[in-house]
């Protein structure tokens, strides 16, 4: 997920990775079988491996039970990257 802001002449980039198709391939589970155990769709399934959307809070509970693992092994990575953006007029 890169959702870019502009804030105070800068450009900010977050990207949020999982560890959620690692630890669901680890366990040998298809994102049915996963999605299924979760009791959501495997296509909401899908958006949460693919970062393409982030967990609520009772879905991260539920995650963490399904791979037996704590949050920060599911989401661990947190990488911010600020870009100024300059002006030639400054």
């Amino acid at each position: 997920m890169k959702p870019r802001h502009m804030r105070n002449g800068r450009r900010i980039t977050l990207n949020i990775t999982n560890s959620l198709h690692k630890l669901r391939t680890d366990s040998g589970k298809t994102q049915q079988q996963t999605s299924e155990e979760l009791e959501i769709p495997r296509g909401t399934y899908a958006t949460l491996e693919s970062g393409s959307c982030l967990p609520t809070i009772d879905m991260l509970q539920d995650l963490m039970k399904v791979f037996k693992c704590e949050a920060d092994e599911l989401y661990a990575t947190h990488i911010v990257e600020l870009v100024t953006v300059e002006s030639k007029w400054d």
